[in-house]
């Protein structure tokens, strides 16, 4: 599903990298990461952060540049989290550049941002980027509680739910708020922005985790890693009185599962009912979202770019009963 036409982001991203990075060498090296698959110059990359900060730019009444430089700076930041996500689950792809690397994306993502204020003209209200990096401190936060909850044995529903919340609500916050930024929003347009971020991107990891947690997904890494997301926590606190359950819990716990415990783990959750329910959280989410959606629209607002958001859907394998 192509959400918006990449090309200018990726121009921007370039034009940014080639004007704010001296050494050459570098510069390939970071150029380099961007091009990984799923981040912005790699030629399938999705574009999920731009497009939710450009939607937003353009619901809010946004018109130029604007909106392409702060979407291109939500894809930087997305790829300077990906790369410390993946130092901190000790990917066997990391390198030790990575730790230049993920800070480097940060401030390439501030100059873009900066580019995103100089758009708005000297007419415009002084953009004040503080609320995104808020969020991005928050979305932090909730990456820090993951790496906290896996090596514990024990985590609630609630836990499960906040850090689900901090990781993914805050940065969609970050983007939509972004977008709505670089457009010289009111205060009210900013905070509806940021609710509709908060339920779009809370929906679309539960949706994540729904699948990676059930059969639909073997082989991602939640399972192995002992992730405490909301499907896999529901199957650790249910109970239900089988014995055959109770081993797989204790083996989850313990670490270290062959493919085959795997297997039958993640056929537990599924019998346990704990991706349905995630993906019933979800749903609530995405019923939220449509309001909002359609606040926007009664107003006059343009809302079809953000409305492509609502078409994600669970994966076909995964049940939904």
């Amino acid at each position: 599903m192509d959400l918006i036409p990449a090309e200018p982001v990726r121009r921007a991203l370039l034009t940014a990298l080639d004007e704010s990075m001296a050494d050459a060498t570098f510069r390939t090296k970071v150029a380099g990461v961007l091009g990984e698959f799923p981040h912005a110059l790699h030629p399938r990359a999705e574009l999920k952060a731009a497009a939710m900060a450009i939607g937003a730019f353009e619901a809010a009444g946004g018109h130029g540049g604007g909106g392409i430089l702060a979407g291109a700076a939500m894809e930087v930041l997305l790829t300077g989290c990906h790369v410390l996500d993946r130092l901190a689950d000790g990917d066997r792809t990391c390198t030790p550049a990575d730790l230049q690397i993920a800070p480097a994306m940060l401030f390439l993502a501030g100059n873009l941002l900066e580019r995103a204020r100089r758009a708005l003209g000297a007419a415009s209200p002084v953009a004040d980027w503080s609320p995104v990096y808020e969020r991005m401190t928050a979305a932090c936060a909730g990456q820090q509680m993951d790496i906290d909850l896996q090596s514990r044995d024990s985590a609630t529903l609630e836990e499960a739910r906040t850090m689900t919340e901090l990781k993914s609500r805050a940065f969609a916050e970050a983007m939509a708020l972004a977008g709505a930024i670089a457009a010289g929003a009111s205060a009210e347009t900013k905070a509806t922005m940021a609710s509709l971020g908060r339920c779009l991107g809370t929906r679309s990891q539960l949706l994540d985790d729904a699948s990676d947690a059930s059969t639909a997904a073997p082989g991602t890494s939640d399972i192995r890693l002992r992730k405490k997301t909301v499907p896999l926590v529901y199957f650790l606190t249910c109970g239900g009185g089988r014995s055959d359950w109770d081993r797989l819990r204790d083996r989850f716990l313990a670490g270290g599962v062959t493919p085959e415990e795997e297997g039958r783990i993640r056929k537990a959750v599924e019998e346990t009912g704990a991706v349905s329910f995630a993906l019933t959280l979800a749903n609530w989410y995405r019923i939220k979202a449509e309001g909002i959606l359609e606040g926007l629209r009664a107003n006059g607002c343009e809302t079809a770019p953000l409305r492509l958001f609502m078409a994600e859907a669970p994966s076909p394998a995964a049940p939904t009963g």
